[in-house]
C-alpha cells in the first residue's frame, strides 16, 4: 500500500516532519519523534486510507 500520494497532498497525517511532503521522503523529526511514533503514525494513515477506499467502494456499488 503506497501512501505517497496522500502524504504529498498534505492531508495532515504525520505533519510533524515524519513525512516530508515536498520530497516524498520519510524523514525523522529533529525533535523527540521515536520509531514507534513514526510507525503508529503511518499505521493510522493506512487505516484511514483503507476506510476511505471502503467508502468509495460502497458509493460505487450504490450507483450501479
Amino acid at each position: 500500500l503506497s501512501l505517497r500520494g496522500h502524504f504529498k497532498r498534505g492531508t495532515g497525517y504525520c505533519r510533524r516532519g515524519v513525512i516530508d511532503a515536498s520530497s516524498e521522503e520519510r524523514i525523522t523529526t529533529q525533535s523527540s519523534s521515536s520509531d514507534v511514533e513514526v510507525a503508529s503514525c503511518l499505521a493510522t494513515a493506512s487505516q484511514k486510507v483503507r476506510s476511505v477506499r471502503r467508502e468509495l467502494r460502497k458509493i460505487r456499488r450504490s450507483h450501479l
